[in-house]
């Protein structure tokens, strides 16, 4: 299986849930537009590649100091 992240180099994660089926998940460093290509056999998986926007979320901790999550 092959993947890819344009514009920032991302590491994916991957898990084998049965003989067909994977789980494949990253976490962007910066906001922005990406775009995920998975493939498998030379060709894209359906669907991909994939259209994903990540923004920075901000919340309150315990002590109410502002934290990026």
């Amino acid at each position: 299986m092959n993947s890819g992240v344009t514009g920032r180099s991302e590491p994916l994660k991957f898990r084998k849930l049965d003989d067909n089926t994977y789980e494949t998940s990253y976490k962007p460093t910066q906001p922005g537009n990406y775009t995920v290509n998975l493939q498998y056999g030379g060709g894209h998986i359906a669907k991909s590649p994939f259209k994903v926007k990540y923004k920075q979320v901000y919340v309150w901790d315990d002590v109410e100091n502002m934290v990026s999550v």
